[in-house]
């Protein structure tokens, strides 16, 4: 059964090089992304990031992309090397599924810690009690639905051959949206209405300081300041954008899937998302972090309208430098 039926049933979908392809692309990306993973992980720690408790929130979340990462090697090694099973299968669909869910629910609290912090007028690090909640949730709350094959609760449901790795297999198909894609809907548009509700206390903010003319004017109004600003809120939204941009491929993938649809272009477009999602983070810290504008002029800053200018700034509120 572990290879003698599995593997045929993807052939009858796909052609020989649209799959070597798929496992091209895995082999491919994801070696760079646990490399990109390590990468961000070392910059954390060598810059002195983690004194800040939004930095020890993206420490947990490229962790989870390192995990991530080395899981989607487990499916192309084995076939490579001859030694494919059901249990490296089934050890690759539930990490798989389980670090997706860690994923979105670390994009979800990133959300929350730059709404805490611009919204909400607090410090740039959030309560400790606070923190460590946004650090156990995600690793606890996760495993249940990446454990539920195991439960027979769902008749049929197990982890199998999905395309380029292992995941839910396709029956039932309300499994894969209630198990993974149903989180992912409501994550997004948790985010959007966050990020939304951020920016619009953003753009008050910035409109009570131009008339009244105090450091507004001075931090982001005109020139060098005003464009620095200017970049910092469009920087704000790089991580719901890239989270949208990354799962809306594989959300259009699993629908033409569940209508019987396996389209050779949305599986390529998949095995090229996923195991990318390292070297994206990666790229988003870089134009984040201030790593990339060390060499930009300083803003002057009055004492007195420090932590209001830090507010205006969004990203810069949490102390990314």
């Amino acid at each position: 059964k572990d290879k003698k039926e599995v593997l045929p049933f993807l052939m009858l979908i796909f052609t020989p090089l649209e799959i070597r392809v798929f496992a091209a692309s895995v082999l491919t990306l994801s070696p760079i992304s646990t490399i990109s993973s390590l990468l961000l992980i070392f910059l954390l720690f060598y810059h002195n990031k983690l004194r800040f408790s939004y930095w020890r929130l993206i420490l947990s979340f490229a962790l989870n992309d390192l995990i991530q990462s080395l899981s989607l090697l487990i499916l192309p090694l084995t076939k490579i090397t001859h030694t494919y099973t059901s249990t490296a299968c089934t050890v690759q669909g539930f990490i798989i599924q389980y670090t997706v869910s860690v994923s979105s629910c670390f994009h979800l609290l990133i959300a929350l810690h730059i709404f805490l912090v611009v919204n909400q007028h607090t410090d740039s690090s959030i309560p400790i009690f606070i923190e460590i909640l946004f650090h156990v949730l995600p690793w606890s709350i996760s495993f249940l639905p990446a454990a539920i094959p195991f439960l027979n609760i769902l008749p049929g449901l197990e982890y199998g051959l999905a395309g380029p790795w292992c995941w839910l297999s396709s029956e039932p198909v309300y499994a894969r949206f209630v198990l993974r894609f149903l989180w992912i809907w409501i994550v997004s548009g948790c985010i959007v209405g966050i990020y939304l509700k951020v920016w619009l206390k953003m753009k008050r903010e910035k409109e009570v300081m131009s008339e009244r003319k105090t450091l507004f004017g001075q931090f982001g109004g005109k020139g060098v300041q005003g464009e620095k600003q200017r970049l910092m809120e469009r920087r704000m939204w790089m991580f719901p954008i890239a989270y949208l941009f990354l799962w809306i491929p594989i959300t259009l993938c699993r629908v033409a899937e569940a209508m019987g649809l396996y389209w050779a272009p949305f599986e390529l477009l998949e095995s090229f998302v996923l195991p990318s999602v390292g070297l994206v983070d990666l790229i988003i810290f870089l134009f984040t972090s201030g790593l990339l504008r060390k060499n930009e002029p300083q803003v002057p800053i009055q004492q007195e309208g420090h932590k209001r200018a830090r507010l205006i700034s969004g990203l810069g509120s949490v102390n990314f430098d």
